[in-house]
């Protein structure tokens, strides 16, 4: 089955830090199986120690960091989440940053991600991750 390009990062991540004995919760797409703070931010990584203070990812595409939807999101997550990461596509970095100025999103911190190969992406920036090290994230795109 073939997957989005934000559907396969998040499974890399998923993959990722449940490789790390994390629990880990997705909203891929549409899908609203987890809320965190009533929102369904696209990944929440619970360490079973520290379930209260989680790691919160939003995965930005392309063809998603300008749409109003994200904004919205965006803006709905800097209300509720006193810290949660972006993570964008390397060329819509600075896109990002202009962004956050323009809607003073003061909880977001950037990051970015590279899609190497048809199934490989590389994370820059997320907490508890290694930024050398290639996450095969075994799903084609489309």
């Amino acid at each position: 089955m073939k997957h989005s390009v934000h559907e396969s990062a998040i499974s890399a991540l998923f993959q990722k830090y449940s490789e790390q004995g994390k629990l880990v919760l997705t909203n891929p797409g549409e899908e609203k199986n987890s809320p965190w703070k009533y929102e369904f931010i696209d990944i929440i990584v619970l360490d079973k120690e520290k379930k209260d203070e989680p790691i919160l990812i939003k995965i930005e595409t392309k063809d998603t960091i300008m749409s109003k939807e994200s904004i919205d999101d965006w803006k709905k997550y800097d209300k509720v989440y006193p810290k949660w990461n972006m993570v964008v596509p390397f060329d819509s970095v600075s896109e990002a940053y202009r962004i956050t100025e323009i809607y003073q999103l003061k909880h977001c911190k950037i990051t970015f991600w590279l899609n190497t190969t048809s199934e490989t992406f590389s994370f820059f920036g997320l907490p508890e991750l290694n930024p050398d090290e290639l996450i095969n994230a075994k799903i084609r795109l489309n």
